[in-house]
This record gives C-alpha cells, structure tokens and sequence, in this order.
C-alpha cells in the first residue's frame, strides 16, 4: 500500500509541475508597452479582389498620424503568448480575406521592431519578434479592428499583381 501512495504522489507532483510550467511558458503579456514609443513604421496588405490578387504597401512617411495613433493604441491594448504550434510559412490570398502585416518600431531609434501579422486565418496571426512568433489573445477581434481602420485606405495603395 505504500508503494502505491509514493507513486501517486510523485506523479501528482510531477502533474503539478507540468502544469505549473506550463502556466509560466503560456502566460500572456502586453504585445507592446508605451514606454517603447512605438510608431507604425509599414503596413502591407495583400488581398483579393474581384478574381485579381492586389498588394498595397504603405510607408511610415504616407501612414497619417490619427492613422498611427489608432493602430498603437490597438496593439498597447493586446496581449500575447507563446505558441503552441508554429505558424504556417505561407498563405492562399482568398475572396474576403485580407492579409496584413504591420511593422511596429519600438524605441525611437528603429533598433527594435515587431511584425504584426493579422487575417482571417487564427493560425496566421502572431506578433513576431525576429525568428520568434507569439500568439495573439483575441487575435479575431484584433484583426476585425485593424481591418476596419484600414478598409478605406488600402485600395489608393493597391497594385495588381
């Protein structure tokens, strides 16, 4: 009977620690800080639109400043987290879906950046940090939000491929 008790209570603890680190590696955090002062440095889009495939590439100096303060604003108030599986390398560009990938400088001196990359797809989204890819909690409502600010800019910008 001792036996049995030690062995459950080893594999309680070792229970308890998986799910202890597990917490500590899924955890979320804010995706940007406004200590960083962050400013939209890119935003590129690409969709689809009447059977053609479009591209529209915005550049820091024709993002209008109420532009940049809305989307900073969106992205101080998301949180990530460590993914659990990686995210696909590529995409099929749809009817209705819009694929955007927003560069974010933090500090003033462009010597850290975030990508944003936001679609209708779950497993596309993530704040990317160099190699590393971070989920975005309510990453569905984030890229309904980025799509409505950017909905009646993009097609000024839009080239066909």
């Amino acid at each position: 009977m001792k036996r049995k008790q030690k062995i459950r209570y080893w594999t309680i603890l070792f229970l308890l620690v998986i799910v202890a680190a597990a917490a500590a590696f899924f955890r979320e955090k804010p995706m940007i800080e406004q200590e960083n002062n962050p400013q939209i440095t890119f935003i590129s889009a690409t969709f689809e639109k009447d059977g053609s495939t479009y591209d529209a590439d915005i550049p820091r100096e024709e993002i209008p400043q109420q532009l940049n303060d809305a989307l900073t604003s969106l992205f101080l108030e998301a949180k990530i987290r460590n993914r659990f599986f990686f995210r696909p390398q590529n995409y099929t560009v749809s009817e209705n879906s819009v694929y955007f990938t927003i560069k974010v400088s933090l500090e003033q001196a462009d010597t850290l950046s975030m990508l944003v990359n936001l679609c209708n797809l779950p497993s596309y989204n993530s704040a990317q940090f160099g190699d590393s890819h971070y989920a975005i909690s309510h990453d569905t409502q984030l890229y309904e939000e980025v799509h409505r600010l950017l909905s009646g800019i993009l097609p000024l910008y839009a080239v066909k491929r």
